[in-house]
């Protein structure tokens, strides 16, 4: 693995943590928003867990969770966005 994709992959996992963490979704539902398998979406929030022992990765992934959950909370997703495409 190249170290950009070693990066790019950091990011992703990131992103579904923040996924599952903040917005609560499912493993299945953010697999299927990243194209990957909820085992790859499991997978990938238990690492990033793991990282947090990394006192700068955890400032850094705290400070993203509260921006998330300040994003949720000044724009709520409306019962419409609740559905799958496929349901509208």
């Amino acid at each position: 693995m190249t170290r950009r994709s070693a990066r790019s992959a950091r990011v992703r996992q990131t992103a579904m943590y923040l996924a599952h963490v903040c917005f609560g979704q499912d493993f299945s539902a953010i697999g299927r928003g990243f194209g990957r398998d909820p085992s790859t979406v499991r997978h990938a929030c238990a690492l990033i867990e793991d990282v947090r022992g990394d006192a700068r990765f955890d400032r850094l992934l705290s400070y993203l969770e509260r921006a998330c959950l300040e994003f949720a909370a000044a724009f709520p997703p409306s019962a419409d966005s609740r559905l799958e495409p496929s349901e509208r």
